[in-house]
């Protein structure tokens, strides 16, 4: 499984670290860009849209890890980026292009 826990705290629950690494894994880390908007009806509602999307092409068969990751609330001057719903859609396109 994957958890997440304050680097001062892991050292309460454990005394080491064990890492592996496994081969022929390539890695690629994408940065998002979340715009903020005004909601029409009331415009002291802050919401936080996407306009973009990500497509990936696997040409052979594969084993694909997909992690969404935000910054921590906790990081200075992270109050002015709060944590935000999150989503994830996967879609399966076929030959002729339609998914």
């Amino acid at each position: 499984g994957i958890f997440w826990m304050v680097f001062e705290e892991f050292f309460t629950h454990f005394d080491s670290l064990s890492i592996c690494k496994v081969q022929n894994w390539n890695e690629i880390r994408l940065r998002g860009k979340f715009i903020k908007v005004h909601e029409k009806e009331d415009p002291s509602v802050d919401l936080v849209a996407s306009q973009f999307y990500y497509s990936f092409t696997l040409k052979q068969k594969a084993y694909l890890e997909l992690g969404i990751h935000q910054e921590d609330e906790r990081i200075i001057g992270a109050e002015r980026r709060p944590y935000i719903d999150t989503s994830c859609i996967i879609l399966r396109r076929i030959e002729n292009g339609t998914l």
